[in-house]
């Protein structure tokens, strides 16, 4: 490493500050951030690997202050409180809302011994992130049924996407169409989710357009329901999971997933 130029600053943070204090974590940021800008070619696929991982948590460091941001903001504005559950209440909902799924089947085994319940929006990166993951999880567990709850937190264009993949699967597209969005990236709006399920999903727009105006009030109800369900449990965002009687709120590594199904299967919930 001693025949890389590091910059100023660097050099500046690594003699000033005692650096071993620091993380493991945060230290293979600080080092594979100059390296990558100024040698990209030199790094070793490895170490990349390290520094997505340490780019990822600070991701989702920043993006939970951003949440909490707004959640204040909101709460200044006159909306409704989103936090500060009652876990007694919250607890007595959570079956309500793991064998309320009537709007689209659910994934995995139909008879798990363990019920995840994930409030999602397609709009939501770190629902899209974790999306993979998730259902390599419940793939490798077999026992596991995964429920997934639209919650269009992110504005009317989310609210669109949830109504097409809900029309989808009246057309018994679900799968296909869930994949397509979850898989895709940025911003979306209607006519990019109609190009994804037409391209990704082989939906007609015509068909889609059809079968969103002959189920429009059913899926609306559906999607004001989940709103309710999440309000109820004050969830404080998406992605936010329900395992057991516990409440998961924020992206999760997968060992996390892991510990919170075994906990579940150990209680017996």
């Amino acid at each position: 490493m001693s025949n890389f130029n590091f910059s100023c600053f660097d050099r500046f943070f690594l003699s000033f500050f005692n650096f071993r204090k620091f993380s493991a974590r945060t230290r293979s940021a600080v080092l594979l951030t100059s390296l990558l800008k100024r040698h990209p070619k030199k790094v070793d696929p490895t170490h990349r690997a390290v520094f997505r991982r340490a780019h990822y948590h600070k991701r989702k460091q920043n993006i939970m202050h951003n949440r909490r941001s707004l959640l204040k903001a909101m709460l200044a504005l006159g909306a409704a409180p989103l936090f500060g559950a009652d876990r007694a209440n919250a607890a007595a909902t959570i079956p309500t809302a793991a064998f309320d799924y009537d709007l689209v089947p659910a994934f995995g085994n139909p008879h798990g011994d363990v019920t995840i319940v994930e409030f999602f929006d397609y709009q939501c990166g770190y629902c899209r992130e974790m999306y993979k993951m998730l259902h390599r999880v419940v793939a490798e567990d077999g026992n596991i049924r995964l429920v997934m709850k639209d919650w269009t937190v992110f504005g009317p264009d989310s609210v669109y996407a949830a109504t097409a993949v809900a029309a989808a699967a009246k057309l018994g597209r679900y799968r296909a169409a869930h994949d397509a969005l979850m898989r895709s990236s940025g911003r979306l709006s209607q006519r990019k989710t109609d190009a994804l399920l037409s391209r990704r999903a082989g939906i007609d727009e015509a068909t889609l357009a059809e079968t969103i105006n002959a189920y429009r009030t059913e899926i609306g109800s559906a999607l004001q329901r989940n709103d309710n369900q999440a309000r109820g449990l004050r969830l404080k965002g998406t992605p936010t999971f329900l395992m057991g009687d516990q409440i998961y709120s924020g992206a999760l590594y997968k060992r996390e997933v892991l510990r919170a199904i075994e906990k579940v299967r150990t209680a017996g919930v």
